[in-house]
């Protein structure tokens, strides 16, 4: 319980004067959409789990959704991701691609880092021009983000897990660029009530907020990614089930407006996850996920999400793992 209340210490000492200082914001800032994309991630897993994975992050998005996780890898895993979010009618594709592994061995004195290299792209084509006289042709617009992470632990408190992740943003449209660098701190805290297993999860993503800085483009030239606050708790009542709930705090939102996510994640036998899930907002209300993972051969993972249509099309999201 001790190590518990660390756990549970340590992360409200990091929350509280952020939350405090989203309340005190009441506007958003300008070019919220620009990169926000990439809020939401792209893996199948997660997704499958309503978004909930900050505590508990795995796979190829592992340096996206929380770095402090790198630190338990056990060896290099490629990864990645492609889909059509909302139906091909849409015209929309995400990207991802992760590589992720290792670094040192553990000793008496010392512990192993673990270190990932991630790249998430979103696409929008054939987007209508118009004008006073009516269509003016066809354009599109892409945003990239491209992350270096490291995870470590600090010698003595083995409760704890620490990360962070360097980013570089790119936008285009029209004859527009975009490009910005932000960072990300995380950490990992494992504690015990009785014989269930918490792991509490923070990220604080774009921490001071991310400038997009913008060249040829008329209008509005610096757009701003707002800081979010992802905080998540996963519990392991039996080894078979993995229950997370996780909170989204974008600065400068309206507290009814924050996202919320809640996961299920069950393993009848090692090779097989069976997922399902809920996010949404507490003011519009959400939609569930479901989702599968299975272990094909030896080294291949294959992880499948289903995201029910809400305003667009469904989504059907397919990764896949390959452990060396």
């Amino acid at each position: 319980m001790r190590r518990l209340g660390w756990c549970i210490a340590w992360i409200l000492l990091l929350c509280s004067p952020l939350l405090v200082a989203s309340d005190a914001t009441e506007t958003t800032p300008p070019g919220i959409g620009v990169g926000l994309f990439a809020l939401r991630g792209l893996d199948a897993r997660a997704t499958a789990l309503g978004g909930a994975s900050v505590a508990a992050p795995e796979g190829p998005a592992t340096g996206y959704y929380n770095p402090a996780g790198l630190m338990s890898l056990d060896g290099l895993s490629i990864g990645g991701l492609y889909c059509q979010p909302y139906g091909e009618a849409f015209g929309s594709t995400y990207q991802c691609a992760g590589v992720l592994g290792p670094l040192g061995v553990q000793t008496s004195s010392s512990t192993p880092w673990g270190a990932a290299v991630t790249w998430m792209e979103s696409r929008i084509d054939e987007i209508q021009l118009w004008d006073e006289k009516g269509p003016a042709g066809v354009t599109e617009a892409t945003g990239s983000v491209y992350l270096a992470s490291v995870g470590f632990q600090v010698p003595g408190f083995d409760v704890l897990r620490f990360g962070a992740s360097v980013k570089y943003y790119g936008a285009r449209l029209l004859e527009g660029r975009g490009t910005g660098f932000g960072f990300d701190l995380a950490g990992i805290g494992t504690g015990h009530v009785g014989d269930v297993r918490l792991d509490f999860g923070l990220n604080l993503m774009d921490v001071g907020n991310t400038m997009v800085r913008w060249t040829s483009l008329s209008g509005e030239t610096d757009n701003v990614i707002p800081m979010t606050v992802k905080v998540g708790v996963a519990a392991m009542p039996m080894a078979e089930v993995l229950v997370l709930s996780d909170i989204d705090w974008l600065i400068g939102r309206h507290a009814r407006d924050q996202e919320v996510h809640f996961g299920f994640e069950f393993r009848p036998v090692q090779s097989l996850a069976l997922r399902g899930g809920w996010t949404g907002t507490l003011e519009r209300g959400g939609t569930f996920t479901l989702g599968v993972g299975v272990r094909v051969v030896g080294l291949l993972t294959l992880d499948y999400a289903y995201v029910p249509a809400t305003v667009f099309g469904a989504s059907h999201l397919l990764s896949a793992t390959v452990d060396l």
